[in-house]
């Protein structure tokens, strides 16, 4: 990889490694007398995801070594599962990571499962950010209607039921409440 400042060589052992701790710390959910700082590790390891995500694709010829539709599926449903979740601040991350990731096309992010299909769920069809998109991703009131369309691509399904458990339990009563919501009205129309 180049780092500006000269080339690092890092093995795809090596990088599957910085993969896995970054995957852990989508789960950090410690909580202290300042609170929840599990979130900022979460904040931080969304970003890591997103820019080895970015740097491990721009090769073509060597992305399947570095980057594969497996670790692909993970990155998009943990960040999908923080999109669902509780926190303001998180979820706003999550929906600015998934929108990078989705709509990189210098190359394109390859292996994403129902791409097409996702984009259309979270309304991303537009050609711009989140601005011109008119997306809140950290109003819960917007941002759940929109990943409940998504609980239906199979791939993705655990991630965003977790997430919105997460939230239906938290103690934010609006949050709670459109978790509720949304999920209950998921599961009326459901078959």
């Amino acid at each position: 990889f180049n780092d500006n400042a000269g080339v690092v060589v890092v093995s795809p052992k090596q990088l599957g490694h910085v993969f896995t701790a970054l995957f852990s710390g989508l789960n950090d959910y410690n909580m202290e007398r300042r609170g929840d700082v599990g979130s900022l590790s979460r904040i931080v390891a969304m970003q890591g995801l997103v820019t080895l995500a970015l740097t491990t694709t721009k090769e073509p010829n060597t992305a399947e070594e570095y980057f594969n539709k497996d670790t692909c599926t993970k990155l998009i449903g943990g960040l999908l599962k923080q999109l669902a979740e509780k926190l303001d601040a998180v979820r706003s991350e999550a929906g600015s990571c998934l929108l990078r990731i989705l709509k990189q096309k210098e190359p394109p992010i390859p292996y994403i499962p129902q791409k097409d299909r996702l984009i259309d769920s979270l309304r991303l069809r537009g050609s711009g950010n989140a601005d011109e998109l008119n997306i809140n991703w950290a109003d819960a009131s917007e941002t759940f209607p929109l990943v409940i369309q998504a609980l239906e691509i199979e791939e993705y399904f655990d991630h965003i039921i977790s997430g919105l458990v997460i939230s239906v339990g938290c103690l934010t009563q609006s949050v709670a409440k459109q978790a509720t919501a949304v999920l209950v009205q998921w599961v009326k129309e459901s078959n």
